[in-house]
């Protein structure tokens, strides 16, 4: 009886700390507001600048901010911050939404330029948020993946994600 409470109580233990990182809010440094900047004419690959060549879309670096916000004089608290990294030469300090398990091998090249993807397929409606998401918009399990590769008939081979 005692090494079956053990296992229970260690299994639990490790489920809760498992999803521990899931619902920690994320909090950006900014309030980056998707949705104006799409208004604006703006697309995901202005920024995003890596996703149709990379393994990873990559976060904004602060010059790709200032080629559209170098001579702006908005009174937004937003601006200014961003214009301080700037003159500081640093980048701003944008926390990860998404990411994947260390033994999960993920291309954005390959599932936006073979599979032809959209950025909302994966990342939820991210273009209409007015500030910055503190979870993910969309929970990428493993069978979340699995069931849009069966959907796509695209492989479904273990070693395919898992390295």
């Amino acid at each position: 009886m005692g090494a079956h409470l053990l296992r229970t109580s260690c299994a639990a233990a490790i489920i809760l700390f498992s999803f521990a990182g899931c619902m920690q809010r994320i909090v950006q440094p900014l309030r980056f507001n998707h949705n104006k900047h799409i208004e604006n004419g703006v697309e995901c690959g202005d920024c995003h600048q890596h996703f149709r060549d990379e393994e990873y879309s990559g976060l904004p670096a602060t010059e790709v901010c200032m080629d559209c916000h170098e001579d702006d004089e908005s009174q937004d608290p937003n601006i200014k911050i961003l214009l301080d990294y700037a003159e500081r030469g640093e980048n701003v300090p944008w926390q990860r939404v998404y990411d994947v398990a260390p033994h999960v091998f993920y291309s954005h090249r390959r599932h936006v330029r073979v599979a032809g993807l959209t950025c909302g397929g994966c990342h939820g409606d991210i273009a209409s948020l007015t500030a910055p998401p503190e979870r993910p918009l969309v929970n990428q399990t493993m069978n979340w993946c699995l069931g849009c590769h069966v959907e796509r008939g695209a492989t479904t081979d273990c070693i395919h994600c898992h390295r």
